[in-house]
This record gives structure tokens, C-alpha cells and sequence, in this order.
């Protein structure tokens, strides 16, 4: 009895040194810096920082991701990342969105996934190629990778007897006793034909001729079609030339002159006597013209909702990471306040030569331009502003709601 009882108080005892063991190898979570010089853990995926922690590592406050937003990894941002609205055309859904994960999109087949990078916002599903004359494929398309197609190497033609999905074979060789009548190419085959003998007086053609009648024939009446049709684009030509000479003429320029006087001034063209436009500006980046004010349309907010340092590094740049898609490079081209000696485009090749995600590289280079920029730059509006330059007005509107939001 008492044995019992000292085994089972071992087994307790094993058990409690090992939970020791496993609290005291258990990896902390990672941690983000705070300007005042602190670190804090960040927040599990599924979840966003709410409030910082106060402590040198300790716990943030973390909320859970609101509907249709996520954060995939251990992350400290402010707001969680909205979930890719729809799948694009050609394309079904393979997994929905939820706080952890983003929604992911299959093309369907016949189409395949462009660019391939699965962190870039704007891919498409495109059709696969369609390998051309004398193009055989080397390898088939599938839903991630587009149809491979590559020139017919001598010796080898195109099989048209699979027209979906065509392959190089070898040419035909002729045999003993036949002769070439067209030689082996990417996009044909060589064909042969038997030698004819035949006497004086018989008026049987041979094969060979006939077919080659038959093509020059062909060949004769698509010539004379695009000869044809080539005379006629040169007469309407000559014909439009002489209209647009007569209608050109001082008569005509005479007839139309006060007319075009009098719309000039009514255009409001902003055109003085002297022939220069009149434009001055205020102070508060407000266009005049004619004593006429043209104020600008703000862009986000006003000037007392300016975005601090930190906001920008931790919620924007992510954001803009993970949404510019294709046209990234071009943004980064279109920052403001680069200096002189710094080119933007020598950041972003310095970038590409590394092995990195696409958003890691958009990120660091956001972080560049942030570091160099010269002063009053790195502000709200620069961000904005080139959003609006490259066409991005959907990325504006979303931030828009964030900062709405807080």
C-alpha cells in the first residue's frame, strides 16, 4: 500500500519538473520598440495592438481582428489588414477570410495566376498562351504557371494533329527512290514525293505538278487582293490630303477668324493682352487666374490631423506594403523630397538584388525614403499626395477610414 503511494508521489513530482522545464524553454513572443526606448511583446496573429505596453517587455493590449480584417503573424499593428475584397475574374475561392487568414483564390482552369507572388494585391488570372507558328510546348499551363513554348529545333516541326496542345516531332525522311518537294521547317513538315516516268505521248501530269499548279494559283489571286486593297487606302488618302489643303485655305481662315476670337476670349483661357497667362498663388497653396480663386481639394483631413512618426512607420508603411501591388516601384519614384545625390532608383535596385517578399522590399524602401528625405517631406500629405499621382485612390480612401476610425 504504501508502495502505491510513493510511486504515484513520483509520477507527480516527473510531471511537475517537466512543466518547469517547458515554462522555462518556452520561446518568448517577439517584440517591437517604442520611441521612449521600451520593447513590448506583439500581438498573436488574429489580433492587433489596442494599447502599448507601459513596461520594458511586457504585454501589450491586444483586440481581435474586426469582420473582413486579419493579421497572419505576430505583428503591432495598430489596425488589422483588410481581407482581399473578392476573388478576380477567372478564379474561384479556396479559402475565406477570418481574422488569421486572408481570403485565397484559385484560377480556374485554363488560366493561370500573374504576377505569381502570392503577397501582391493586384494579381489576375490570364488565359494561357497559345503557342505560335512553329512552336511547340515544352511544358503545359496550370493554375500557378503560364503555357511554355519554344521554337522547333532543326530537324523538328510542330504536329498540328493536337492543335491545344502542340509538340515537335521529327520531320519525315524521304526514301530511297523519292526526291524533296518542300524541305522540313519549325511549321511543316518535309514531303516527299516517288520519281514519275512516263512516255512522250502520255498526257497524264504527274501529282507533283498538279499540286504545285494549284498553289501558285493560291498564291496569285492573295496577291492581287492585297495589291487591290493597297491601291484603294492610297487613293483615300490622296483624297483626304487635297480635302484638308482646302479647307486650310486663307479663304476658309478668313471666314473663321472672328469666331475663333471670340470663343478664345469665352474659354476663359486666362490670356492677357500680351499674350502670357496671369496666374499667382497664395500662401495657402490656392491658385488665382484672372482674379478667379481655384482652391485645391484637400486630400485627407486638414493640417491639424497631421500623422505622427510613429503612426506612419508602424500603420501606413505596413499598410502600403501590403496593398501598391505592381506599381510600387513607380510610387517610390514619385515620393517627394529625395535628395539630390540619393536616386530613387538606385534604392529600388539595391533592393532587388536581395532575396526578399515583395512587401518586405516596398517596406524598406518606404523606410529609406523616410530616413534621406529632406525636411517638411515625410509628412501625411507627401503620402497622400503620390497616391492620388499614381492612381491609387483606393488605397487613400481605406487609410481615410483608419484614421477615421482612431
Amino acid at each position: 500500500m504504501n508502495k502505491g503511494h510513493g510511486q504515484n508521489g513520483l509520477a507527480t513530482m516527473r510531471c511537475a519538473v517537466l512543466m518547469c522545464l517547458l515554462v522555462l524553454v518556452a520561446p518568448e513572443p517577439p517584440t517591437y520598440p517604442l520611441a521612449r526606448g521600451i520593447h513590448c511583446f506583439k500581438c498573436p496573429r488574429g489580433n492587433y495592438v489596442d494599447t502599448d505596453c507601459t513596461e520594458d517587455h511586457t504585454n501589450s493590449s491586444c483586440k481581435t481582428c474586426p469582420t473582413h480584417h486579419y493579421s497572419a503573424d505576430w505583428n503591432s499593428l495598430k489596425h488589422c489588414l483588410p481581407c482581399k475584397s473578392q476573388c478576380p475574374k477567372n478564379s474561384k475561392q479556396e479559402q475565406n477570410c477570418s481574422a488569421t487568414t486572408n481570403r485565397e483564390c484559385k484560377c480556374f482552369d485554363g488560366f493561370h495566376r500573374h504576377p505569381l507572388d502570392q503577397y501582391d494585391p493586384q494579381w489576375k488570372c490570364r488565359p494561357h498562351s497559345v503557342c505560335g507558328k512553329g512552336q511547340g510546348e515544352v511544358s503545359y499551363g496550370n493554375h500557378e504557371h503560364n503555357t511554355k513554348c519554344e521554337i522547333c529545333p532543326e530537324k523538328q516541326f510542330v504536329n498540328k494533329t493536337d492543335p491545344v496542345h502542340p509538340v515537335c516531332q521529327d520531320c519525315t525522311v524521304c526514301e530511297p527512290g523519292s526526291y524533296e518537294i518542300r524541305s522540313c521547317s519549325p511549321g511543316s513538315d518535309r514531303e516527299c514525293a516517288n520519281d514519275t516516268t512516263y512516255s512522250a505521248g502520255d498526257t497524264t501530269v504527274p501529282t507533283v505538278a498538279t499540286k504545285s499548279q494549284s498553289l501558285n494559283g493560291g498564291a496569285v489571286a492573295a496577291i492581287a487582293v492585297g495589291v487591290s486593297g493597297l491601291l484603294i487606302i492610297i487613293v483615300l488618302l490622296v483624297w483626304f490630303i487635297r480635302k484638308k489643303r482646302r479647307e486650310n485655305t486663307p479663304e476658309n481662315d478668313s471666314e473663321k477668324g472672328g469666331a475663333g476670337d471670340t470663343n478664345q476670349k469665352a474659354n476663359g483661357e486666362g490670356i492677357t493682352a500680351n499674350g502670357s497667362n496671369r496666374r499667382s498663388s497664395t500662401g495657402n497653396g490656392v491658385q488665382t487666374m484672372e482674379g478667379v480663386q481655384l482652391e485645391e481639394v484637400p486630400l485627407l483631413g486638414s493640417a491639424s490631423s497631421e500623422w505622427d512618426e510613429d503612426f506612419i512607420i508602424r500603420t501606413v508603411f505596413p499598410y502600403l506594403a501590403d496593398n501598391l501591388g505592381e506599381g510600387w516601384k513607380f510610387y517610390i519614384l514619385q515620393l517627394p523630397g529625395w535628395p539630390v545625390d540619393i536616386k530613387p532608383q538606385t534604392v529600388i535596385e539595391h533592393k532587388l538584388e536581395e532575396n526578399r517578399l515583395v512587401k518586405d522590399r516596398i517596406y524598406e524602401c518606404l523606410m529609406e525614403w523616410k530616413k534621406v528625405c529632406m525636411q517638411g517631406f515625410f509628412t501625411k500629405a507627401s503620402i497622400l499626395k503620390t497616391l492620388k499621382e499614381v492612381k491609387r485612390n483606393d488605397l487613400r480612401e481605406e487609410l481615410e477610414k483608419m484614421v477615421t476610425s482612431e
